[in-house]
């Protein structure tokens, strides 16, 4: 029976080569590998380490954990579909009832001014609303509560990942999925009983539905998930799958938000036309609340399956571990321990500092001696500059997929006078599409292409060729896809372009798996975070930065420009990958082949 070659850097000292079982390993790429007869035994590991320090210590009972999973039963066997679960039925509940929440807030805006104008007016019988008001209204509206959540976000998703590694991976899913559930109630309770709208008890639901970190923290805390379960030459495919989960109830949420609409509806004129069309006092309709009322039953169970079925990726000992560790750095930070002690009082309030202190994860970010793994301590000042690189890569192209879809439907409307009907043709491509990509066509392209004609190699310890490729032919396509879309002369050519762009997913789980080779196991959910972090900061600056260049664009010129001035940010980031490779050759005890 063949067997796969050995990485040039196993994980820890000794090696050790066990077959699969097929009758319990039932992992997704393992069986597309075999599939295409490439991949028939897990990844050599090591079974009598030398514990040298805590990483090697967390990184063998991280490995041995894998292996016990490998007995469970497929149910209580913590695997990366779990957690893709998780991420699609968020995303499929969320955007699936997003449209007519949008629908119901600005009918709910338009009825406060209407009733602010009778009030001021108490001759106005006709409880008018004016559209520009109301789009002000809107405006301001989006304003407070982006500005509200940012801030929120920002210290949540920075706590989350560093509570991960010490409490469990699950416990941070219950919690920011539960106040995702509990904000989305409180805002169905206000918009469905009451006819017009309340502007600071709308923002506070915001807030509440994002204490848990939001969407970016869900996304780090299912990352580091990935990370625990499954073997590191299987994290970028594995890493892609939560992705793909993602862009697919992205694009099949809204699908079914309008079916639910018309099966309600007892006319087939749109509610959305009513508003765009009325100036009049607008009734909201009961069926318009069925996606809505959708959204909580998912959600509901949703949090069900995470409480009773979702298994913890990481096992007591690992927990343990990262406790004594974080309670060791708390008491030395705090000035608990030394030469000198502080009074009681004092090393009280630092210890409440070092406890919020939220960006505490960015500290990873300059990869410094002690928190980067053993093998590369050395040389380590030779990692600082490449993985500061590719972080900024990745929060670049997670922060550029937030402002992007705003400046598709834009353009669409003015370029090509799209309807609603195109508005959800451009969602299903991009969703559909990148998932097919990231599910279907990476391992192909993985194992065909780069493995099997190429004869790439998997270094799990360092920088490859298989990274190196798959991210830049990602930055390719995406520059290639957004530059014909500036030339694209219909509908359909902007579509296709818009699935070539999708080959860019191929990117983002490569430079996630890329970055984590660079740390020791203990700190990877802590590193989540510290990324987390800095895509929230991308995330609030570029959009902003996309919007403002478009509105000047489409005052004195085409803005079908920002699109190639996009690409070329993204082609200067190809070379900033060619330097990117060429730092880690240099450091690397392997060639990256």
């Amino acid at each position: 029976m063949a067997t796969i070659p050995e990485d040039e850097e196993p994980l820890l000292g000794g090696i050790s080569s066990t077959p699969i079982n097929p009758d319990i390993d039932t992992n997704f790429e393992t069986a597309v590998e075999v599939a295409y007869d490439h991949l028939t035994h897990p990844e050599q590991e090591d079974t009598q380490p030398e514990l040298l320090d805590h990483d090697s210590h967390h990184a063998w009972l991280s490995n041995q954990q894998r292996q016990r999973n490998k007995q469970k039963t497929w149910y209580s066997r913590p695997s990366p579909y779990m957690v893709v679960i998780v991420a699609f039925s968020l995303t499929f509940a969320g955007l699936g009832a997003e449209l007519s929440r949008q629908v119901i807030t600005y009918k709910l805006a338009c009825n406060y001014l209407s009733k602010l104008a009778g009030f001021l007016d108490p001759n106005n019988g006709n409880r008018s609303c004016s559209p520009q008001d109301t789009q002000i209204l809107m405006s301001n509206l989006t304003l407070a509560t982006s500005i509200s959540l940012n801030i929120i976000t920002l210290i949540a998703s920075g706590k989350m990942g560093p509570l991960s590694d010490v409490y469990g991976r699950k416990v941070c899913i219950i919690i920011i999925v539960g106040f995702v559930m509990l904000g989305r109630i409180l805002k169905f309770a206000l918009m469905s009983h009451y006819d017009s709208l309340y502007f600071v008890p709308m923002v506070l639901c915001e807030v509440i539905m994002n204490l848990g970190g939001g969407g970016l923290a869900l996304i780090s805390i299912c990352n580091a998930y990935i990370s625990d379960v499954v073997e590191p030459h299987q994290r970028s495919y594995s890493l892609g799958l939560a992705i793909a989960g993602l862009f697919l109830g992205a694009s099949l949420g809204p699908v079914v938000g309008n079916l639910l609409i018309k099966s309600g509806q007892n006319t087939p004129k749109a509610s959305l036309d009513n508003i765009t069309t009325s100036p009049k006092y607008i009734t909201i309709e009961r069926y318009e609340f069925l996606p809505l009322k959708f959204e909580l039953l998912v959600l509901v169970m949703l949090l069900a399956f995470i409480i009773f079925i979702l298994p913890e990726s990481r096992g007591e000992q690992s927990r343990r571990l990262s406790r004594s560790m974080s309670h060791s750095s708390l008491s030395i930070r705090s000035g608990l321990v030394g030469e000198l002690t502080p009074p009681q009082k004092e090393v009280w309030w630092k210890r409440w500092f070092v406890q919020l202190n939220f960006v505490k994860p960015l500290s990873l970010l300059r990869v410094s001696k002690d928190v980067i793994s053993v093998d590369k301590r050395a040389d380590y000042k030779k990692y600082q500059f490449p993985v500061l690189a590719l972080v900024v890569i990745d929060a670049f192209l997670t922060a550029m997929a937030m402002g992007i879809q705003s400046i598709f439907i834009l353009y669409g409307i003015y370029h090509f006078h799209w309807t609603q009907t195109d508005l959800g043709h451009l969602l299903a491509v991009e969703g559909s599409a990148r998932a097919i990509v990231l599910v279907i066509l990476f391992p192909l392209i993985n194992h065909q292409i780069f493995q099997g004609m190429l004869g790439f190699k998997i270094n799990k310890k360092n920088f490859d060729m298989i990274d190196f490729s798959f991210i830049i032919f990602g930055l390719f396509c995406e520059c290639l896809g957004l530059t014909l879309m500036k030339f694209a002369p219909t509908t359909l050519a902007f579509l296709v372009s818009s699935g070539i762009m999708a080959m860019g997913a191929l990117a983002a789980p490569n430079i996630n798996s890329t970055i984590i080779k660079h740390y020791p196991e203990l700190k990877i959910g802590e590193l989540f975070a510290a990324i987390s972090l800095v895509k929230n900061v991308s995330g609030l600056i570029v959009p902003i930065v996309f919007i403002t260049a478009y509105k000047w664009l489409l005052k004195n010129s085409d803005p079908g420009w920002l699109f190639v001035g996009i690409g070329g940010i993204l082609a200067c980031f190809m070379v900033l990958l060619v330097i990117v490779k060429h730092k880690l050759q240099e450091a690397a005890t392997t060639p990256i082949l």
